[in-house]
C-alpha cells in the first residue's frame, strides 16, 4: 500500500556500515592524484610544448623563455608583455576552481576517515563539488584552443597528462563517496500524521461494521421471538 508523505516529515540522519578501507584508498587517490596533480598543474611550466622553431614549454602561469631552452629548461618566467596576450586565462581559472572544489571535497572525506564526523548535507555537497573539479579540471585542455597554439604547433607536456590523471581521480573519488556514502536519510513521520491516519483507520472500521450489519438487514434476516415463558 502506498502512502503519501506528509509536508510536515522531517529529515534524521542515520549511519551505515560503509567500506573504511576502499573509502580510504579513494581519498589517497583524491589525495595524490587529484590535489597533488592539480597543485602540479597549477605550478609547473610544461603543460604544452609549443613549436616555434625550437620548442618552447608553456603552462598556465609561467612559461620557458628562449634562454632558458638553450639551458636545459633550467627555469621559467611569468607571463610578461611579450607573451601576455598568449597567457591561458580560462584554463588557468578553470583550473584554480577546479583545486578549490576538490580540495573542500577531501577536507570533507578526510574528517570523516580520521575523526568519524560528517552529516548528509555535507556529504552530498562535497560530492557535488568533486563533480564540479573533474569538470573544471577538464577546462584545463581549453589551454589548446588558444592564441598560442591557434598559431603555433602545441603538444601535449607532463602538466597536460597530469591533468588529465587529475581529472580522473576527481571524477572517480566523486563517484565512490556517492555510492560509499556513510549517512542515509530516514523519514521520521510527524505525530500528527500518525493522529490522523489512527482516526482514519477507527472511521474505516466504524464503516466495516456498518456495512456489515446493513448486509444482514438486506437478506431479510429477523431475530427469533423471545418467549417470556407466560402462557395466557
Amino acid at each position: 500500500e502506498h502512502t503519501t508523505a506528509h509536508p510536515n516529515e522531517m529529515e534524521r540522519v542515520a549511519t551505515k556500515r560503509v567500506n573504511i578501507v576502499q573509502l580510504l584508498i579513494n581519498g589517497l587517490i583524491g589525495l595524490v592524484g587529484g590535489l597533488f596533480g592539480s597543485i602540479y598543474v597549477q605550478a609547473g611550466c610544461h603543460f604544452v610544448t609549443v613549436d616555434v622553431g625550437l620548442p618552447l614549454h608553456f603552462g598556465l602561469w609561467q612559461y620557458s623563455p628562449m634562454d632558458s631552452a638553450f639551458q636545459g629548461f633550467t627555469y621559467c618566467y611569468r607571463y610578461d608583455s611579450d607573451y601576455t596576450n598568449d597567457s591561458p586565462t580560462f584554463a588557468r581559472i578553470a583550473g584554480l576552481i577546479a583545486l578549490v572544489a576538490g580540495t573542500f571535497s577531501l577536507s570533507v572525506l578526510w574528517v570523516y576517515l580520521l575523526l568519524g564526523r560528517t552529516s548528509n548535507g555535507l556529504w552530498k555537497w562535497a560530492v557535488r563539488f568533486l563533480v564540479v573539479a573533474a569538470s573544471f579540471q577538464a577546462l584545463t585542455f581549453s589551454f589548446f584552443a588558444d592564441d598560442v597554439c591557434r598559431r603555433n604547433s602545441c603538444s601535449i607536456g607532463p602538466g597536460s597528462i597530469v591533468s588529465l590523471v587529475s581529472t580522473l581521480s576527481w571524477a572517480l573519488v566523486a563517484y565512490e563517496m556517492k555510492d560509499n556514502s556513510p549517512v542515509v536519510t530516514a523519514l521520521i513521520p510527524d505525530p500528527h500524521q500518525i493522529g490522523d491516519s489512527m482516526m482514519i483507520n477507527q472511521q474505516q472500521q466504524g464503516g466495516n461494521r456498518s456495512s456489515g450489519n446493513s448486509g444482514l438487514e438486506l437478506t431479510g434476516y429477523r431475530p427469533p421471538p423471545v418467549s417470556l415463558g407466560v402462557n395466557v
